[in-house]
């Protein structure tokens, strides 16, 4: 069986003057270098990063740690933009504390269909896992379909 994760997404303070990726890409041209990005060094992270500056914007790279680690620097206001997983930002767009720029993923996504992705705001950025499992030959097809069913 395999499957697609719903993607990242780049956020922002909800109290952050950009309100769409332009607006955010166009003030990093304005001024490079002067807004920190968190990707990790070496991983995918590093990549999008790699990927949104080749559009011709100017982050400031800060590698912050892991996801908990770029979650706690945005929202402490240590960087201005975080590349974090969908499911773990979501409860701040809730409560407001986090608003969402852009969705990596290719198409939008059902875990939140509001959220435009960077390639519809007419970036060329893109980036979702494509994962797999296998099972011993002969198990049920009722235990893969769980695996992929969240309210199992």
């Amino acid at each position: 069986m395999s499957g697609r994760e719903p993607g990242g997404i780049l956020v922002v303070k909800a109290d952050a003057p950009w309100q769409s990726m332009s607006d955010l890409i166009d003030a990093t041209k304005e001024d490079p270098g002067a807004f920190g990005l968190t990707p990790n060094t070496g991983a995918t992270t590093y990549l999008v990063g790699a990927l949104l500056n080749n559009t011709g914007a100017g982050f400031n790279f800060v590698d912050v740690g892991g996801s908990a680690d770029r979650l706690a620097a945005v929202l402490g206001g240590n960087v201005d933009v975080s590349q974090n997983p969908l499911g773990q930002v979501k409860p701040y767009f809730d409560n407001r504390e986090l608003r969402g720029l852009g969705s990596l993923s290719e198409a939008r996504t059902a875990a939140l269909p509001d959220a435009p992705t960077i390639a519809e705001q007419g970036y060329d950025v893109a980036f979702q896992y494509s994962y797999f499992y296998l099972f011993p030959k002969g198990t049920a097809q009722e235990v893969g379909d769980q695996v992929f069913d969240p309210t199992a």
